[in-house]
């Protein structure tokens, strides 16, 4: 079943759901930050997990989107069950404070909260081919900036399941409990889907350009990603995020600007 968030509320300009905040950590597949996901995941081909996930053909880009071809394939004697809303993709980055890699969403995160599920019958495998943009918006609430940061480095693939029928109900029943109930009568403990993941390099969309366009680029310390993207037409908060990104696309990778 799909839902919008409701009941939004207000921080300056930006309006953030406080219901898709609160259930993302609880729900893997509806992300505004990965933190709920990398703490549950492997990489497929190297576990146990009965949803192994492929990426079937070298990543292109073809004018402004990133080709990406998956298989899902069941390998278990069971049937998992994949959640609509199941597949998730980030982009690489390196804080420039830290130095530390850091990931945001690029394909999959939303404010509509669907919590149905197919069955994936043991043996058969689930192809899709996805496009990715060029760029995602990361926004510094301190400061009040927005600007678009280039797909580059590493994309990560996140696939989520449930291990059985009753695991989805399960899930479905409380994320809609969650929904209907005051944020401090949450539950602490949520039954999530398990994910697995795989991390491919991303090729640099103008081959002219120099090395560094298949590095991650950098950002700030304060600037983190907004789901919806609510600050898209804030101009004010766009000009200073592009004075920002020129700065340090001149500094740091001349290679190509977003």
């Amino acid at each position: 079943m799909a839902k919008r968030c409701q009941n939004k509320w207000e921080r300056g300009r930006q309006e953030v759901c406080p219901a898709v905040w609160k259930l993302l950590p609880a729900m893997v597949v509806i992300v505004a930050a990965l933190g709920g996901v990398l703490g549950q995941t492997s990489d497929s081909a190297k576990s146990l997990h009965p949803l192994e996930i492929r990426i079937t053909a070298p990543l292109r880009w073809k004018g402004s989107c990133l080709q990406v071809s998956i298989d899902r394939v069941n390998r278990s004697a069971g049937s998992p069950y994949l959640p609509v809303m199941g597949m998730l993709m980030a982009s690489s980055t390196t804080s420039l404070v830290s130095g530390k890699l850091k990931w945001f969403t690029v394909y999959g995160a939303s404010d509509i909260l669907d919590t149905s599920a197919t069955p994936l019958q043991s043996g058969i495998t689930q192809h899709n081919d996805y496009c990715v943009g060029p760029t995602f918006a990361v926004v510094d609430l301190k400061n009040k900036t927005r600007r678009q940061v280039p797909v580059r480095g590493k994309l990560r693939v996140y696939a989520s399941y449930f291990l059985s029928e009753q695991d989805w109900h399960t899930n479905e029943s409380q994320v809609e409990e969650m929904l209907r109930i005051p944020l401090s009568q949450w539950q602490a403990k949520v039954l999530r889907p398990k994910a697995v993941t795989i991390t491919v390099p991303i090729p640099c969309r103008e081959p002219a350009c120099n090395p560094n366009c298949d590095a991650p680029p950098f950002v700030q310390g304060n600037e983190t990603e907004v789901i919806p993207d609510t600050l898209s037409d804030a101009h004010d908060w766009n000009n200073r995020g592009k004075a920002i990104t020129e700065e340090l696309e001149q500094k740091l990778f001349p290679c190509l600007s977003p």
